[in-house]
Formats: structure tokens, C-alpha cells, sequence
């Protein structure tokens, strides 16, 4: 299992998708953030 964790140490699983076009991608599952998980992470370094 794969998942990210914020600031408060809460975390959310990531899962793979599929779009309709067959393209495969990231997300986080539902949970009660507005905000997106993935994209409110910190760059890599």
C-alpha cells in the first residue's frame, strides 16, 4: 500500500486510475480534504 501524509501525520492511500483514454495516473482516494493531496506535497529534492 502506498499513501502520503501531511503535516498533522494524517494520511490518504494513493491509488492508480485509468482515464478514458487508457492512460494510467496517480491519485488519492476520498477523503474529507478539500485540497489535493498530491499536488500540495513538497517538490522532491
Amino acid at each position: 500500500m502506498a499513501y502520503v501524509t501531511d503535516d498533522k501525520e494524517n494520511y490518504v492511500k494513493v491509488v492508480t486510475a485509468v482515464s478514458s483514454n487508457g492512460t494510467q495516473y496517480l491519485k488519492t482516494e476520498a477523503d474529507s480534504s478539500e485540497k489535493n493531496n498530491l499536488l500540495s506535497l513538497p517538490e522532491c529534492k
